[in-house]
């Protein structure tokens, strides 16, 4: 995979990501991010710093967008791919459904009867 295909994935789920408006999804969607990130470490010092910079994320959006950030950031070999490709199923249940409620607020917006 090369940097720009990389890339576009990463904005991809982030985009994918901003669907989920429900606190309690969003929890979710913050913990297996994190579970995946761990999957994937980056190197001792690094990861510390990184898990520092971490706790100082308070929003939903900014968290997902640091933890998107650092699960692509450095080299996906084999097995990092395996571990990405598990996180999307992981998380594709809660996308479905934060779809279905955003279409349902557009449908209910312009209900007008």
């Amino acid at each position: 995979m090369d940097k720009k295909e990389k890339k576009q994935l990463e904005v991809q789920i982030k985009q994918i990501l901003y669907f989920v408006e429900n606190k309690t999804e969003q929890g979710k969607m913050i913990a297996i991010l994190e579970e995946y990130n761990n999957k994937i470490p980056d190197g001792g010092l690094k990861d510390k710093i990184q898990k520092w910079i971490g706790k100082t994320k308070k929003d939903y959006f900014d968290k997902a967008d640091f933890l998107v950030g650092d699960i692509f950031d450095g080299n996906l070999g084999v097995n990092e791919k395996k571990i990405i490709k598990e996180m999307i199923g992981k998380i594709r249940p809660i996308i479905e459904q934060a779809e279905k409620s955003l279409w349902e607020k557009f449908i209910n917006l312009f209900n007008w009867s």
